[in-house]
Protein backbone atom coordinates (compact mmCIF):
# COMPACT_ATOMS: atom_id res chain seq x y z
CA UNK A 1 0.00 0.00 0.00
CA UNK A 2 1.60 3.03 -0.88
CA UNK A 3 1.44 6.30 0.86
CA UNK A 4 -1.04 9.08 0.10
CA UNK A 5 0.58 12.61 -1.05
CA UNK A 6 -0.23 15.55 0.05
CA UNK A 7 -0.56 18.33 -2.93
CA UNK A 8 1.05 21.15 -0.48
CA UNK A 9 4.31 21.84 0.84
CA UNK A 10 4.95 22.33 4.53
CA UNK A 11 7.75 23.73 6.01
CA UNK A 12 8.36 22.26 9.26
CA UNK A 13 10.89 22.86 11.97
CA UNK A 14 11.38 27.28 11.10
CA UNK A 15 9.97 29.81 12.92
CA UNK A 16 8.74 33.26 11.32
CA UNK A 17 11.82 34.72 11.16
CA UNK A 18 13.61 31.82 9.57
CA UNK A 19 10.23 31.53 6.86
CA UNK A 20 10.74 35.33 5.99
CA UNK A 21 14.35 34.23 4.95
CA UNK A 22 13.32 31.48 3.50
CA UNK A 23 11.26 33.65 1.36
CA UNK A 24 13.39 35.86 0.29
CA UNK A 25 15.14 33.30 -1.49
CA UNK A 26 12.64 32.67 -3.89
CA UNK A 27 12.96 34.49 -7.17
CA UNK A 28 10.91 37.19 -8.45
CA UNK A 29 10.48 39.31 -11.30
CA UNK A 30 11.44 43.01 -10.54
CA UNK A 31 8.40 44.19 -11.54
CA UNK A 32 7.76 48.00 -10.97
CA UNK A 33 5.46 51.24 -12.00
CA UNK A 34 6.78 52.70 -14.84
CA UNK A 35 4.84 56.29 -14.37
CA UNK A 36 4.79 56.32 -10.84
CA UNK A 37 6.31 59.24 -8.88
CA UNK A 38 5.94 57.48 -5.68
CA UNK A 39 5.56 53.65 -4.36
CA UNK A 40 5.25 52.91 -0.87
CA UNK A 41 4.76 49.47 0.62
CA UNK A 42 2.91 48.65 4.29
CA UNK A 43 4.86 46.90 6.25
CA UNK A 44 2.78 47.37 9.57
CA UNK A 45 2.23 45.13 11.81
CA UNK A 46 3.58 43.14 9.56
CA UNK A 47 4.84 42.89 5.71
CA UNK A 48 1.39 43.34 4.24
CA UNK A 49 2.25 40.50 1.37
CA UNK A 50 1.27 36.96 0.58
CA UNK A 51 3.26 34.48 -0.98
CA UNK A 52 1.80 30.88 -2.11
CA UNK A 53 3.99 27.90 -3.13
CA UNK A 54 1.58 25.18 -5.05
CA UNK A 55 2.84 21.69 -5.53
CA UNK A 56 3.11 21.95 -9.46
CA UNK A 57 5.66 24.80 -8.42
CA UNK A 58 3.71 27.54 -9.30
CA UNK A 59 4.32 30.61 -7.00
CA UNK A 60 1.81 33.04 -6.44
CA UNK A 61 2.81 36.13 -4.77
CA UNK A 62 0.60 39.09 -3.88
CA UNK A 63 1.76 42.57 -1.88
CA UNK A 64 0.02 45.95 -0.55
CA UNK A 65 1.14 49.04 -2.45
CA UNK A 66 0.31 52.72 -2.59
CA UNK A 67 1.27 54.15 -6.12
CA UNK A 68 1.11 58.05 -6.69
CA UNK A 69 1.36 58.08 -10.76
CA UNK A 70 1.99 60.95 -13.38
CA UNK A 71 -1.06 61.63 -15.72
CA UNK A 72 -0.34 64.28 -18.26
CA UNK A 73 -3.19 66.61 -18.71
CA UNK A 74 -4.86 68.99 -21.06
CA UNK A 75 -6.88 71.59 -19.11
CA UNK A 76 -8.27 73.95 -22.43
CA UNK A 77 -11.63 73.35 -21.01
CA UNK A 78 -11.19 73.26 -17.88
CA UNK A 79 -13.51 71.95 -15.84
CA UNK A 80 -15.37 70.79 -18.71
CA UNK A 81 -12.27 68.39 -19.54
CA UNK A 82 -12.68 64.53 -19.45
CA UNK A 83 -8.87 63.05 -18.75
CA UNK A 84 -7.26 59.58 -19.58
CA UNK A 85 -4.74 58.46 -17.26
CA UNK A 86 -2.43 55.53 -17.48
CA UNK A 87 -0.29 52.51 -15.40
CA UNK A 88 2.05 50.65 -16.57
CA UNK A 89 3.60 47.61 -15.22
CA UNK A 90 6.70 46.58 -16.66
CA UNK A 91 10.11 44.34 -15.63
CA UNK A 92 13.39 46.66 -14.76
CA UNK A 93 15.66 44.57 -15.93
CA UNK A 94 14.38 41.68 -18.05
CA UNK A 95 13.02 41.33 -21.42
CA UNK A 96 10.36 40.01 -22.84
CA UNK A 97 11.97 36.81 -23.77
CA UNK A 98 12.65 36.11 -20.22
CA UNK A 99 9.46 37.71 -18.60
CA UNK A 100 6.08 38.32 -19.99
CA UNK A 101 3.18 40.02 -18.28
CA UNK A 102 -0.59 38.85 -19.00
CA UNK A 103 -3.45 40.38 -17.73
CA UNK A 104 -5.93 37.42 -15.70
CA UNK A 105 -7.79 36.35 -18.38
CA UNK A 106 -10.56 36.14 -15.64
CA UNK A 107 -10.57 38.77 -13.22
CA UNK A 108 -7.83 40.54 -14.06
CA UNK A 109 -8.74 43.84 -11.94
CA UNK A 110 -10.79 43.77 -8.75
CA UNK A 111 -12.41 47.47 -7.72
CA UNK A 112 -13.06 47.62 -3.88
CA UNK A 113 -16.74 47.19 -3.86
CA UNK A 114 -17.88 49.04 -7.24
CA UNK A 115 -17.34 52.02 -9.33
CA UNK A 116 -19.62 54.10 -7.32
CA UNK A 117 -17.39 53.64 -4.33
CA UNK A 118 -14.40 54.93 -6.45
CA UNK A 119 -16.80 57.56 -7.08
CA UNK A 120 -17.77 58.29 -3.58
CA UNK A 121 -13.69 57.98 -2.55
CA UNK A 122 -12.72 60.98 -5.45
CA UNK A 123 -15.35 63.30 -5.20
CA UNK A 124 -13.09 65.95 -7.32
CA UNK A 125 -13.11 63.30 -10.34
CA UNK A 126 -15.70 61.08 -12.08
CA UNK A 127 -14.36 57.43 -12.96
CA UNK A 128 -16.03 56.78 -16.34
CA UNK A 129 -14.44 53.51 -17.73
CA UNK A 130 -11.22 51.87 -18.06
CA UNK A 131 -9.38 49.47 -20.46
CA UNK A 132 -6.49 47.27 -19.98
CA UNK A 133 -3.74 45.64 -22.46
CA UNK A 134 -0.79 44.51 -22.93
CA UNK A 135 1.91 46.15 -24.89
CA UNK A 136 5.30 45.63 -25.89
CA UNK A 137 8.03 48.57 -25.87
CA UNK A 138 11.66 48.67 -27.28
CA UNK A 139 14.08 49.54 -24.28
CA UNK A 140 17.79 49.30 -24.77
CA UNK A 141 17.67 47.43 -27.83
CA UNK A 142 15.36 45.10 -25.89
CA UNK A 143 11.72 44.61 -26.42
CA UNK A 144 9.70 44.78 -23.15
CA UNK A 145 6.84 43.37 -22.15
CA UNK A 146 4.08 45.53 -20.28
CA UNK A 147 0.57 45.92 -18.70
CA UNK A 148 -1.69 48.43 -19.36
CA UNK A 149 -4.52 50.32 -17.31
CA UNK A 150 -6.19 53.01 -18.55
CA UNK A 151 -8.71 55.40 -16.25
CA UNK A 152 -11.14 57.55 -18.41
CA UNK A 153 -12.36 60.25 -15.71
CA UNK A 154 -14.59 63.29 -15.81
CA UNK A 155 -14.95 65.90 -13.25
CA UNK A 156 -18.38 66.89 -11.66
CA UNK A 157 -19.59 70.52 -12.60
CA UNK A 158 -21.64 70.97 -9.65
CA UNK A 159 -18.95 72.71 -6.96
CA UNK A 160 -17.22 74.95 -10.29
CA UNK A 161 -21.24 75.91 -10.74
CA UNK A 162 -22.31 76.67 -7.85
CA UNK A 163 -19.10 78.13 -5.95
CA UNK A 164 -17.72 80.11 -9.34
CA UNK A 165 -19.94 80.36 -12.25
CA UNK A 166 -22.96 81.72 -10.40
CA UNK A 167 -21.69 84.18 -7.95
CA UNK A 168 -19.85 85.52 -10.98
CA UNK A 169 -23.28 85.56 -13.05
CA UNK A 170 -24.74 87.32 -9.89
CA UNK A 171 -21.90 89.89 -9.43
CA UNK A 172 -22.40 90.98 -13.32
CA UNK A 173 -25.69 91.54 -13.05
CA UNK A 174 -25.54 93.67 -9.97
CA UNK A 175 -22.93 95.70 -12.20
CA UNK A 176 -26.44 96.24 -15.00
CA UNK A 177 -28.18 97.97 -11.78
CA UNK A 178 -25.67 101.22 -11.99
CA UNK A 179 -27.88 101.71 -15.72
CA UNK A 180 -31.01 102.23 -13.78
CA UNK A 181 -29.74 104.56 -10.94
CA UNK A 182 -30.28 108.71 -11.62
CA UNK A 183 -27.25 110.45 -13.73
CA UNK A 184 -27.58 113.26 -10.57
CA UNK A 185 -25.82 109.92 -8.08
CA UNK A 186 -22.74 110.14 -9.78
CA UNK A 187 -20.61 109.20 -6.87
CA UNK A 188 -23.44 106.37 -5.55
CA UNK A 189 -22.63 105.13 -9.29
CA UNK A 190 -19.09 105.11 -9.31
CA UNK A 191 -18.60 103.90 -5.79
CA UNK A 192 -21.14 101.12 -6.51
CA UNK A 193 -19.19 99.86 -9.75
CA UNK A 194 -15.79 100.04 -8.04
CA UNK A 195 -16.69 97.76 -5.32
CA UNK A 196 -18.57 95.62 -7.79
CA UNK A 197 -15.12 95.32 -9.74
CA UNK A 198 -12.98 94.61 -6.48
CA UNK A 199 -15.37 91.98 -5.28
CA UNK A 200 -15.06 90.35 -8.71
CA UNK A 201 -11.16 90.39 -8.61
CA UNK A 202 -11.71 88.58 -5.02
CA UNK A 203 -13.53 86.15 -6.17
CA UNK A 204 -11.00 85.37 -9.51
CA UNK A 205 -8.06 85.26 -7.01
CA UNK A 206 -9.72 82.53 -4.78
CA UNK A 207 -10.97 80.85 -7.90
CA UNK A 208 -7.74 81.04 -9.03
CA UNK A 209 -5.94 80.34 -5.88
CA UNK A 210 -7.86 76.53 -6.29
CA UNK A 211 -7.14 75.87 -9.59
CA UNK A 212 -3.92 74.40 -11.41
CA UNK A 213 -1.55 76.59 -12.59
CA UNK A 214 -0.83 76.05 -16.39
CA UNK A 215 0.84 78.80 -18.74
CA UNK A 216 -2.19 78.09 -21.20
CA UNK A 217 -5.91 79.72 -20.31
CA UNK A 218 -8.40 77.62 -19.28
CA UNK A 219 -11.96 77.91 -19.96
CA UNK A 220 -12.89 78.86 -16.48
CA UNK A 221 -10.13 81.34 -16.89
CA UNK A 222 -11.60 82.94 -19.86
CA UNK A 223 -15.32 82.70 -18.68
CA UNK A 224 -14.05 85.04 -15.10
CA UNK A 225 -12.05 87.40 -17.49
CA UNK A 226 -15.07 87.93 -19.97
CA UNK A 227 -17.02 88.64 -16.48
CA UNK A 228 -14.23 91.02 -15.75
CA UNK A 229 -14.33 92.89 -18.43
CA UNK A 230 -18.15 93.44 -18.52
CA UNK A 231 -17.69 94.89 -15.14
CA UNK A 232 -15.36 96.80 -15.99
CA UNK A 233 -16.56 98.15 -19.04
CA UNK A 234 -19.58 99.46 -16.56
CA UNK A 235 -17.22 101.15 -14.31
CA UNK A 236 -16.22 103.35 -17.02
CA UNK A 237 -19.35 104.18 -18.67
CA UNK A 238 -20.62 105.42 -15.10
CA UNK A 239 -17.57 107.50 -14.76
CA UNK A 240 -18.20 108.68 -18.16
CA UNK A 241 -21.88 109.48 -17.25
CA UNK A 242 -20.42 111.10 -13.80
CA UNK A 243 -18.87 113.46 -15.54
CA UNK A 244 -21.48 114.67 -18.47
CA UNK A 245 -23.39 115.44 -15.94
CA UNK A 246 -21.24 118.15 -14.96
CA UNK A 247 -21.50 119.82 -17.81
CA UNK A 248 -25.31 120.48 -17.63
CA UNK A 249 -24.27 122.83 -14.87
CA UNK A 250 -24.23 125.75 -15.96
CA UNK A 251 -21.73 127.18 -13.68
CA UNK A 252 -19.38 124.94 -14.07
CA UNK A 253 -16.08 126.07 -15.44
CA UNK A 254 -15.88 123.23 -18.01
CA UNK A 255 -19.59 124.60 -19.36
CA UNK A 256 -18.11 128.09 -19.65
CA UNK A 257 -15.58 127.11 -21.82
CA UNK A 258 -17.24 124.90 -24.14
CA UNK A 259 -19.61 128.36 -24.25
CA UNK A 260 -17.00 130.57 -25.05
CA UNK A 261 -15.37 128.59 -27.67
CA UNK A 262 -19.57 128.38 -29.45
CA UNK A 263 -20.00 132.00 -29.02
CA UNK A 264 -16.32 132.39 -30.90
CA UNK A 265 -17.79 130.48 -33.51
CA UNK A 266 -21.24 131.75 -33.77
CA UNK A 267 -19.30 135.26 -33.71
CA UNK A 268 -17.48 134.72 -36.77
CA UNK A 269 -20.02 132.95 -38.71
CA UNK A 270 -22.27 136.11 -38.27
CA UNK A 271 -19.25 138.40 -39.50
CA UNK A 272 -19.12 136.23 -42.54
CA UNK A 273 -22.72 136.90 -42.79
CA UNK A 274 -22.37 140.16 -42.91
CA UNK A 275 -19.59 140.31 -45.51
CA UNK A 276 -21.97 138.76 -47.87
CA UNK A 277 -24.42 141.26 -47.59
CA UNK A 278 -22.01 144.15 -48.25
CA UNK A 279 -22.61 142.95 -52.00
CA UNK A 280 -26.16 144.10 -51.88
CA UNK A 281 -27.65 146.38 -54.27
CA UNK A 282 -27.80 150.08 -53.96
CA UNK A 283 -30.86 151.92 -51.56
CA UNK A 284 -32.87 153.18 -54.40
CA UNK A 285 -32.95 149.57 -56.06
CA UNK A 286 -33.46 147.94 -53.03
CA UNK A 287 -36.47 150.34 -52.24
CA UNK A 288 -38.05 149.24 -55.09
CA UNK A 289 -38.73 145.99 -54.16
CA UNK A 290 -39.42 146.42 -51.01
CA UNK A 291 -43.03 145.11 -51.90
CA UNK A 292 -41.25 141.90 -52.60
CA UNK A 293 -40.68 139.53 -50.02
CA UNK A 294 -36.91 140.30 -48.51
CA UNK A 295 -34.02 138.09 -49.35
CA UNK A 296 -33.46 135.40 -46.45
CA UNK A 297 -30.14 134.43 -44.89
CA UNK A 298 -29.41 131.62 -42.79
CA UNK A 299 -30.34 132.51 -39.34
CA UNK A 300 -27.52 131.73 -36.74
CA UNK A 301 -29.95 129.63 -34.36
CA UNK A 302 -30.26 127.29 -37.17
CA UNK A 303 -26.70 126.69 -38.30
CA UNK A 304 -24.98 126.72 -34.97
CA UNK A 305 -25.38 122.88 -35.25
CA UNK A 306 -23.23 122.99 -38.58
CA UNK A 307 -20.41 123.82 -37.10
CA UNK A 308 -20.00 121.93 -34.21
CA UNK A 309 -16.79 120.51 -33.77
CA UNK A 310 -15.96 116.47 -34.28
CA UNK A 311 -15.39 116.35 -30.53
CA UNK A 312 -18.72 117.74 -29.31
CA UNK A 313 -20.11 115.45 -31.93
CA UNK A 314 -18.67 112.53 -30.50
CA UNK A 315 -19.94 113.86 -27.21
CA UNK A 316 -23.48 114.40 -28.00
CA UNK A 317 -23.57 110.68 -29.00
CA UNK A 318 -22.03 109.64 -26.18
CA UNK A 319 -24.26 111.68 -24.00
CA UNK A 320 -24.98 110.02 -20.73
CA UNK A 321 -29.10 109.81 -20.86
CA UNK A 322 -28.08 108.40 -24.07
CA UNK A 323 -24.90 105.96 -23.12
CA UNK A 324 -27.60 104.38 -20.00
CA UNK A 325 -30.42 103.29 -22.75
CA UNK A 326 -28.04 101.68 -25.03
CA UNK A 327 -26.74 100.18 -22.09
CA UNK A 328 -29.28 98.09 -20.56
CA UNK A 329 -30.48 97.00 -23.92
CA UNK A 330 -26.59 96.03 -25.22
CA UNK A 331 -25.05 95.04 -21.96
CA UNK A 332 -27.38 91.93 -21.06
Amino acid sequence: MLPRQENEITLQGHGLEDLHNLLNHLWMPDTYFVNAKETTGHDTPQPQQNTKVEFSGKVTHSSRLTVTGACPMSLWLFPFDRQHCSLILSSYSFDKKQVEYKWNPIHPINFEHSLDYQDRMMPEVLLVGYRIHEKEVVRRKKKISQLHLDLYMSRPLGHYLFDLYLPAICIVFMSWINFWLTRSAGPERVGLGMTIVLTLTTHMANANSNLPKTSYPKAIGVYLSVCFVFTFVGLVENIIASMEKKLENPNSQTRQRLEEKRNRRLMKLEEKNNRSMDGLPARQDFDSTLSNSPPSYPKISNTSNIFLTRREKVKQFLWPRFADQKSRIYFP
